[in-house]
């Protein structure tokens, strides 16, 4: 049983005053017996001797008296410093759980509350006098129900700790998820007297876990699911899928020339346009069809519940149709078509990995037909892809391995009969596929970024070629165009149109002695246009460096 501490202190002065009156009363006593004692005796020797030592008995049980009263004051000054020391303590304890941002409930054996703090009132709109009594199933939701909420405090009745998430409910009705702990708190024997419950709201914590879950699976810009949320999601139905039985599709969309968008328009405006292109799309969207974007201008379409190939025809006819009107930014009516490519379940792949590895295939040769149009995944269109990053990965081996070449094509005048120059015709000598002509390297150097340095080596090659030539004796350009009066034939390199778009291909000419440089106008690998000039590069209007080509 509680008692209250002033009434206990209390109860402690009566007991002290009690004591000191009761030591008094009793030396009281034996100094009233000893004096009839003297009284009684009448006899001298007796009486002078009685006499003598009575002064003395008596200043003893006066100083006994004395000491008693002190020492019972000074116990009962202790017991009140402790008992405020410990009142102090108490105080504390009782100021720091209120201030605790945990609510707490205690409750007896028979889960009874006895006492809540003031984070518990604030917490549940409850106060402590209209739960006191009560137990705390009254907080329930609902949602896990009655029988769950009893089988908690069974397990801490046997177990002594339970700890876990359950949702509640508000003064207000208000339903909230929290976060508990109760310990049960056993006597000597072992025996669980009472529990201590300690809660948090943890509401706003998992509000910010589901953004940040959103934000994981989302792009910001369009608010699709982005790549992750596709993985998962077709996990999802691979793992259920049956093959024979269940069939999907997978759509890679890939918007036409949007880098051009972004180039003269800036990307703010090549943000909205993705965003409107995101909005129609999503407008073509069913409960079968769900629609994903992979970053930059691609997007990706699941087509679950697949009947036949007609169907997915005929969402890509509405899917081009969408895309394809015009969408005014900033004042432009902008125009975009896409490139698509298709892969199905189960025959072009049967895990995710595959089947978006496979319309990304397809998009591209959709690419390579001449854009704005759509293509189904076939195996050969695996084995072009294959074979193209192959040859980048050899041709990096290629300038690496020096396994390039330059074949040289005289130029003869033909009044004179002399030559004039030679046409440089860089070739690949291939370890194990033997020559390789520029028409199918070239296009994968310029792709790749290799253009550049497979152009510097063309031209430093030539130039050495020159230079030993001339030290043999001749007399003619070994690589030159035909002569003219203005100027005596130079040698001459011609690079690559792609060449000129990269920041080091200017400098890297002018670099060059100016005997070893002239601009051309005709490219070399494919014959593809070139630039026709290029800054602080000599150049004779009627002379036309030779031609790098095969």
């Amino acid at each position: 049983m509680v008692q209250n501490p002033a009434f206990a202190g209390r109860k402690l002065v009566l007991f002290a005053l009690g004591a000191i009156v009761l030591t008094w009363c009793s030396l009281g006593l034996d100094w009233w017996s000893i004096d009839r004692q003297l009284a009684a005796d009448s006899t001298g020797d007796s009486a002078r001797s009685l006499g003598m030592g009575a002064p003395a008995w008596g200043f003893v049980l006066l100083t006994i008296g004395l000491v008693a009263a002190v020492l019972i004051i000074e116990g009962c000054r202790l017991l009140f410093g402790i008992r405020d020391q410990a009142s102090r303590q108490l105080a504390l304890q009782r100021r720091i759980i209120d201030h605790a941002s945990e609510a707490m409930i205690l409750t007896d054996g028979a889960q009874r509350i006895l006492s809540v703090n003031a984070a518990f009132e604030r917490m549940t709109g409850y106060a402590a006098t209209e739960v006191i009594g009560l137990t705390p199933t009254m907080l329930s939701s609902g949602h896990q129900g009655l029988n769950f909420h009893r089988s908690i405090w069974d397990f801490v009745a046997e177990n002594g700790l339970w700890e876990g998430e359950i949702w509640d409910r508000r003064k207000d009705g208000a339903i909230y998820p929290k976060q508990m702990r109760i310990t049960a708190i056993r006597d000597e024997s072992g025996q669980a007297t009472h529990f201590v419950a300690t809660f948090a709201d943890i509401s706003e914590a998992k509000a910010q876990a589901e953004r940040f879950e959103y934000l994981a699976h989302h792009d910001q810009l369009t608010n699709l699911p982005n790549r992750l949320a596709l993985d998962g999601h077709l996990g999802h139905l691979l793992d259920s899928a049956v093959p024979g039985i269940n069939h999907l599709a997978l759509l890679i969309i890939d918007l036409d020339n949007f880098k051009t968008v972004n180039d003269s328009l800036g990307h703010h405006a090549g943000d909205r346009l993705l965003a409107e292109i995101a909005r129609r799309l999503t407008a073509e969207m069913d409960r079968t069809k769900r629609l994903f974007r992979l970053g930059g201008d691609e997007f990706v379409v699941v087509f679950d519940q697949l009947d036949n190939s007609a169907a997915v025809v005929r969402l890509i006819d509405r899917l081009v149709s969408a895309i394809g009107q015009p969408c005014d930014i900033d004042g432009h009516q902008l125009h975009s078509t896409p490139s698509i490519g298709i892969s199905l379940y189960p025959q072009d792949g049967r895990d995710g990995l595959t089947l978006i590895r496979n319309a990304d295939a397809a998009m591209y040769a959709a690419k390579a037909a001449g854009r704005n149009n759509y293509q189904f995944f076939a195996e050969s269109m695996n084995a072009a892809a294959n074979k193209r990053l192959h040859l980048e990965s050899e041709l990096w081996r290629a300038l690496a391995e020096n396994q390039l070449v330059l074949h040289y094509q005289p130029q003869i005048d033909l009044l004179s009969g002399k030559v004039v120059g030679v046409e440089a015709l860089v070739r690949w000598c291939h370890p194990l596929r033997g020559m390789i002509a520029p028409a199918e390297f070239i296009p994968v150097a310029e792709e790749c970024g290799l253009i550049l340095p497979l152009g510097h080596w063309v031209l430093l090659t030539a130039c050495r070629q020159v230079r030993s030539w001339l030290d043999a004796g001749s007399s003619a350009s070994p690589i030159s165009s035909r002569p003219c009066k203005a100027c005596w034939p130079k040698p001459a390199c011609r690079l690559s149109a792609w060449s000129w778009k990269l920041p080091k291909a200017l400098s890297c000419m002018a670099s060059m002695p100016p005997s070893r440089r002239w601009p051309s106008s005709r490219p070399w690998g494919s014959g593809w246009p070139s630039t026709t000039s290029v800054p602080d590069i000599p150049r004779c209007p009627t002379c036309v460096a030779s031609r790098l080509t095969g």
